[in-house]
Order: structure tokens, then sequence, then C-alpha cells
């Protein structure tokens, strides 16, 4: 009896660092590319202009970044990411768009740049432990059905 309680135990404990030890990190890159790639998307890492990780993926035909946040100076140690997609219109759409999704919308915000291009921006906060892998991949769903409505909303034909 006593031996099943400390198999159990030592089972509890380890299974409990295995759980913790799959969780998501932003100070890892390559496991936030691994994650992406295991749903079916691209995931290519690079780096930004400052020499922080970047990662370059599609979903839902567009083409985004997730640029790595909090970054320590060596550009490690990340503790947030941002994904990021923009669009080039031709003529530039009106301030108003941004803000009538901004109203709107709880999880992803956007903003145009100063030729009225749209740009849909969505912050995951992957500081302390992290999130799990099914948390991170409902966030990803989350991003990648936000993508669509946010080209229905720009009228995107792309």
């Amino acid at each position: 009896m006593i031996t099943r309680l400390v198999a159990a135990t030592v089972f509890m404990i380890f299974a409990g660092n295995l759980a913790h030890a799959e969780n998501l990190t932003a100070d890892n890159p390559e496991s936030i590319a691994a994650a992406i790639r295991d749903m079916g998307y691209r995931a290519e890492m690079t780096t930004d202009s400052k020499g922080k990780p970047k990662i370059a993926s599609s979903a839902e035909g567009v083409n985004f970044s997730i640029y790595f946040y909090g970054c320590d100076e060596k550009n490690l140690g990340c503790d947030s990411i941002q994904l990021q997609a923009g669009f080039d219109f031709n003529k530039g759409l009106p301030d108003s768009v941004a803000t009538d999704w901004n109203s709107r919308k709880r999880y992803a915000k956007a903003a145009m740049t100063k030729d009225g291009d749209p740009i849909i921006r969505f912050d995951v906060n992957l500081d302390k432990d992290g999130v799990s892998r099914s948390n991170f991949e409902d966030t990803f769903k989350i991003w990648s059905l936000l993508l669509v409505q946010f080209k229905q909303h720009i009228g995107w034909k792309g």
C-alpha cells in the first residue's frame, strides 16, 4: 500500500513538471514556431530590424508576423508576442475603419498607417509560466477567425 502511495506521489510530481515543461513561453521563440507548424501553418524564424526574434507566418490567406516583446539586451528572455498583419490598399481607407473595428471587437485592435492602410494587432502575454499548448492553439484559432472578420470588415479581396 505504501509503495503504491509513494509511486503515485512521484508520478504526480513528475507529471506536474512535465505538464509545466510543455507550456509555451515567449523566451523560447522556436517553441512558438513549432507549435504553429504542428497546427499545419507556416512558421519561419527570422529577426526584426532590431535583432529581436520574429516569426513569419500566414493563415486564412493572410501573411502576418509575430513580434517578440519584453526581451533583454541580448534579445532573449522575451515575455510577450504580438501577431500583426497589414493590408496594402492602392487608395487608403479612412481612419473610421479602425475606429469602428476597435469599438466592436475585443481581442485584436486595428490601426491605420499614415497612407491609410489597415493593420490588425493581437497581443499575447506569455510571461512567467507561459500558457499550455492547448491554450495557445485556441488563441491562434481566435487570431485566424479575427483575420477572416477583419478582411471582411476592410473589404479585402487580396
